[in-house]
């Protein structure tokens, strides 16, 4: 497993390429989440034991609840990071480009069972080992992974690339339903002239109102051109977002 790369695509096509989390890391990180763990229940067990009585125990059970939910709360409070995980510099992440979800922490929380009491870990390794992106049963139903976070490398490259007008600002947001590839061939369209030209611009031009929403109110080239440069804009928006995220992870380390 050591090596394995995955890449997370963003909500607007920007590539982060990463650096899949070792096994041995998982591992460190599950025993100091275990010592903490186990660590608190005997501290509240001295606690609590010294008295004899009914409400005490019923005390002791009540405050040993957070061992159970201990990663899920972690998880969902921290970034996806237990205390072992960050002491290991690993995360975990969706691999749905967007922010992690509670739903998906809770199916991953749950497929515990599955990967660690019912085969004792030993399903859990062999799932992460196999599984191509280092995700255990609970990350394949949740569609997540654990990442190694200070091994990762931002991707900016882009075939729909332009160059925009001094000052631009993008209007229409809804530009970013359309793929990098959709923006290309409208690029193509649009700046590179052939006999067809007008009637692939005008039929261009009514499939991206419909899809998008976005009115056409001017001549079909002007209007693809204005989706071009906007999709160039709220790109470039999201990758300067991902660009300080990603410096912010560097800072960290």
């Amino acid at each position: 497993m050591p090596g394995q790369k995955v890449t997370i695509t963003t909500a607007y096509n920007v590539e982060i390429e990463y650096s899949v989390a070792t096994v041995w890391d998982r591992i460190f990180a599950f025993f100091i989440d275990a010592v903490v763990k186990y660590g608190y229940v005997m501290l509240v067990g001295i606690i609590f034991f010294q008295r004899e009585n009914e409400v005490a125990i019923w005390i002791y059970v009540l405050f040993c609840l957070p061992f159970f939910f201990y990663s899920l709360v972690f998880e969902l409070f921290n970034n996806g990071k237990t205390i072992g995980k960050k002491a290991m510099n690993i995360q975990v992440v969706s691999l749905t480009g967007r922010n992690i979800t509670t739903g998906q922490l809770v199916i991953r929380w749950f497929a515990r069972l599955i990967d660690f009491f019912l085969f004792t870990s030993g399903l859990a390794f062999l799932s992460a080992v196999s599984s191509g992106k280092g995700q255990r049963i609970g990350d394949i139903l949740a569609e997540t992974t654990v990442i190694s976070y200070n091994k990762h490398t931002l991707r900016q490259t882009r075939l729909s690339h332009v160059n925009l007008p001094k000052g631009y600002k993008g209007q229409y947001k809804e530009v970013m339903m359309l793929k990098d590839q959709d923006i290309q061939l409208l690029k193509e369209a649009v700046f590179n002239y052939t006999p067809a030209s007008s009637k692939i611009q005008l039929a261009a031009a009514e499939h991206i109102m419909k899809l998008t929403g976005i009115p056409k109110m001017i001549k079909a080239k002007k209007y693809l051109k204005m989706i071009v440069y906007d999709y160039n804009y709220f790109q470039r928006l999201e990758e300067k977002k991902n660009t300080q995220q990603f410096l912010k992870l560097e800072e960290e380390e």
